[in-house]
């Protein structure tokens, strides 16, 4: 019992450094991403093309990220 103990406290900070780097600004990235998604559409809007409307989608996937 106290080996898996012992794993498992050595994994703590490997997991809490992986959680810092992958959770850390998220409020920003999705604001980042927001941003990029309104200028797509603004180009859609100003001409509508394949290219605009699969990078609009993209951006779309990005914020539900």
């Amino acid at each position: 019992m106290t080996n898996i103990w012992t794993k498992m406290r050595a994994l703590r900070p490997v997991l809490k450094a992986l959680n810092n780097e992958e959770f850390k600004n998220t409020t920003t990235r999705i604001n980042v991403a927001r941003h990029e998604l309104f200028q797509t559409q603004e180009q859609v809007i100003q001409q509508c093309t394949d290219e605009l409307l699969c990078k609009k989608k993209q951006k779309l996937v990005d914020i539900e990220k």
